[in-house]
Formats: structure tokens, sequence, C-alpha cells
């Protein structure tokens, strides 16, 4: 019913409401919607003007000193001060900012610091009703709700495995807290997009009660996040690229959220001797989720996927044990990455990079155009049933030449700044020698090896062991030939989550 609204590329601002009351009517079925951004503005505006009109009525001072030292202004001029309206208006402004945000004069004196103690004092007490009752005395703030998010969760994941869906279906803090921030947060001020804790709790409590749609449906609200409370990085607003993906930010931030739930693993290694066990189809489920984002690319403003493809390639490119044996995560007893699933990853990695903002020249498209195949070419080498090397190889010969002086300087000050990097591309090196000599492509083989001593001279002395790693991997996979080369796919579908 919601998917309507979000065909058109530039969604109006009605359809963003009528989409935002959906979503409402559809988690709790009575109550009305928030002010909109615009009336919210003109609602600021009338009560500045009117304590602006009372303060230049009891304090006409400023007006009367300046008609008083430039009489030219009573010269058939209305006697107007300019130092009065610029006074006039900044203390007004000063007056407004510091009501509106005065925890004693709107809030009761409630904030943060009182809602921790409350929490601590009352362990018992429902943190979500605390959030609730915060929010009818005006004083709910985003900071607040991840705190109480924060002890449900403490909560769920110290419960035994039968009492967690109980606790979910009593409380629902997922279906309460989303419901508060469409009604209350959406728009203001202190964005939920730059709160990483909150939008991830709050995604783990809607997946696991069953409102994956309702994550979806939030997606595809056409809603600008306002600035960070810290402004715009620097440089933002001279690139159009880089404004729409910092403003469209909050989006990229719950897909990535959506596959960390759903894999159940860190964002970063584990330390060391520590192994994260996957539940089992987890990954295959995050994988479908990246492709269903990929799909809705054509039908929405901006949808950031740096983050999110980053993540899954690392997952599968480092840290499964099955393709780095000093990796932090394996597979569930028994399961299995769905090979057809992995193809459609690979055709879609590079959709990651479609909102770059080409270079007109065709000498300069050829970097970005390369890059957008890097992490195609890495999943590629690591098919869980048919690795091929052609388009590695094919990266390595734009990125790593014989002369390193036509080397691109990006990729080297890259190689030289980020040690994971270096040690990514060196094993990637590896395999792809390892791929091509058990496809009898001796010649290219001996070319990639080349690559070592060249780029990653310290590497020499055990080059050769740590080949034969790899050499035992592609004995146990079969090998594929020619694979074609990933391409943007022409047209997508438009999905439905209805």
């Amino acid at each position: 019913m919601f998917a309507r609204h979000t065909h058109t590329r530039n969604m109006k601002r009605t359809g963003v409401v009528l989409g935002l009351k959906n979503i409402i009517d559809k988690i709790h079925p009575s109550g009305n919607a928030p002010l909109t951004t615009s009336e919210s503005k003109r609602l600021l505006t009338a009560l500045t003007s009117s304590f602006r009109k009372h303060l230049d009525a009891v304090h006409p001072s400023a007006a009367a000193e300046d008609s008083k030292t430039r009489p030219e202004l009573n010269a058939g001029l209305a006697n107007v001060s300019h130092k009065g309206m610029h006074s006039s208006a900044a203390l007004a402004q000063k007056h407004m900012a510091s009501v509106l945000t005065n925890p004693l004069m709107v809030k009761g004196g409630k904030d943060f610091g009182t809602a921790k103690v409350e929490l601590q004092k009352n362990p018992h007490k429902d943190p979500i009703a605390l959030l609730e009752e915060y929010d009818q005395e005006g004083a709910a703030t985003v900071r607040i709700a991840e705190l109480c998010l924060e002890h449900v969760r403490k909560d769920y994941d110290t419960a035994r495995g039968a009492q967690k869906p109980k606790l979910l279906n009593e409380l629902q803090p997922g279906r309460r807290v989303f419901l508060w921030l469409l009604r209350s947060n959406l728009y203001t001020p202190e964005s939920y997009a730059d709160n990483v804790r909150f939008l991830e709790n709050l995604v783990f409590f809607l997946l696991h009660e069953g409102r994956e749609e309702n994550i979806w449906q939030w997606i595809k609200l056409d809603v600008k996040a306002p600035d960070s409370l810290q402004g715009p990085p620097p440089g933002v607003t001279r690139s159009p690229r880089k404004e729409r993906l910092y403003r469209y930010r909050w989006r990229g931030r719950l897909l990535s959220a959506m596959l960390r739930v759903k894999v159940g693993v860190t964002w970063d290694f584990a330390p060391a001797g520590v192994v994260q066990q996957l539940r089992r189809n987890a990954l295959n489920a995050a994988i479908d989720t990246y492709i269903t984002a990929t799909e809705l690319l054509p039908h929405l403003t901006c949808l950031p996927l740096g983050s999110a493809s980053t993540y899954l390639t690392k997952l599968l490119t480092r840290r499964l044990r099955t393709v780095n044996p000093r990796g932090d995560v394996e597979l569930a007893p028994g399961d299995e990455i769905d090979g057809e699933r992995y193809d459609k990853l690979i055709e879609a990695m590079p959709l990651a990079y479609t909102s770059s903002e080409s270079p007109t020249d065709p000498e300069k498209r050829k970097f970005p155009e390369a890059f957008t195949q890097i992490d195609a070419g890495n999943l590629l080498l690591l098919h869980p049933y048919k690795p091929s090397a052609s388009l590695h190889l094919k990266n390595l010969e734009f990125f790593f030449p014989d002369d390193r002086s036509h080397a691109q300087s990006t990729m080297i000050g890259k190689l030289t700044q980020e040690p994971k990097a270096r040690e990514s591309w060196y094993r990637g090196v590896l395999r792809c020698a390892a791929i091509l000599d058990h496809q009898n492509q001796h010649e290219a083989a001996t070319w990639v090896r080349g690559r070592v001593p060249l780029y990653f001279p310290e590497r020499v002395p055990h080059a050769e062991r740590d080949e034969r790693e790899f050499h035992l991997l592609s004995n146990e996979k079969e090998s594929v030939q020619d694979r074609p080369e990933v391409s943007r796919p022409t047209r997508i579908p438009f999905p439905s989550f209805a």
C-alpha cells in the first residue's frame, strides 16, 4: 500500500507525509502525525516575531538613542533603527532558543540524566514506558530512546531462550520506539541518522519482532536527514554526490544495521583467538537483503551502499575461515553459501559505486570504472563453487602494471597507508596465480606472481610458501574460465514489500 508513494524519483513533501501517516496507521491505528518541517518553521517564526514586538515595546531605548544622535533619520523618513532591529532580532532569537531548549521550562526538568537515574532506581520498570512518559512531557530524545533500548537489549540478551519471545511480545520495543520516532523525531535537529547504536538496537528489535517490512518502508521515505550536531563534514556542500550521500546517510546505516543483525557478527575482526559462528542460513539472508536494496536504487534519490558492501565483502573474502584459515567467522555446521545468490551479489556489487560523479574525460573515467570492479573481482576469486581469476587479472593489469611509474598514485598510496588493504591485495595476487595455474594458464600466472617483488617486496621470502595454501584450496573447487565481465544491470524491477 505504501509502495505507490515511492515510484517517483523526486517525491513531493505531501507524498512523504502521506507515506509517513500510512506507516504510523499500520503500526498504531490511532493518533495524528507530527507537524511538517514547514509548519514547525512557521510556528517558530510566529513565536519569535511576537516576542520581538513585545521586546521592542518594552525596551525602545536603542531606537530612541539613534533618533537623538542621527537627526537625519527623522527627515521625512520613518524612525527606524537598523541597530535596534538587529539587536531585538538577536535577543529574540536568543530568548526563544533558551525557552525552547530549557528543560526546566518545557520538559519539567527531565533529561537524559534523569532518565538514566530513574532506570537505575527502578530496574523492573518498562524502559519504553519511560520513553513514552518523557514524550508526553516533551522531554523524549533519540539519546533517551537509545538508553531505553539498551536496557531492553540487556534484558533480552540475558533472558533464557524460551523467555526471549515472551519478552518481545510483552514489550514490543521495536514497534513502540519506531512509532515514537515517526510521530515525534523524524525531522528534529538531534538526528537519529548519527546515532548508530540507536539504529542498530531499533533494527534488532524490529527484525526479531517480525517487522522487517517497516524498515523497508522507512528506507523508502524521501527524508533528508538534518545536519549532525557537529555540522556537515568539510566539502559536502561543494559536491552534489557527497551532499546526497550525506543527507541520505541514514538509509545506508539502516541497511548496514540490517546486515549486521542478520549475520550476527561484529563489524571488525574479533580479538585474536576468538571465532564467531554464523547462525544457520544467516549469510544467505544477508546477501538477499543487500540484493533487495540494490533493486530499490532506480526508485530512490539516493541509497548509500558503501558500508553494507564493504561489510559483506570483508566477510566473504577475509573473515570466513573457509577462505582464510586465520579468519574469525565460520559457517554453522552443515551450512553452505548458495551459489545462485553469490552470483547475484557479484553482479550487484558494482552498484555500490553508481552514485559517483564520473569525469567527462574518458581517460580519467578509467580509474573509477576499474575501482567499481575490485570487490566483484575478489568475490569471483573466492566463489564457493566456480572460482574465476579473469576479472581479478584484469584489475591487476590496470592497477599494478609492469612499470611502477605508471601505477595509479591513489592505489600506491592506499597500499602504503592501509596495512589491511595491502595484505588483501597480496593474498589476492597469490590466489589469482594459484587459480590461473589450476586452469593451465601458466604464462598469466607467472605475470601475476611478478607483482610481488614489484609491489610487495617485503613478502618475497614467504610468497612461495603462502601460495601453496591457495593451491590446496584450488584443488578442492571446480574452476571456470572466461566468465562474463560484471556490469551494471540495465533494468531492475521495483519490488513490493506490502
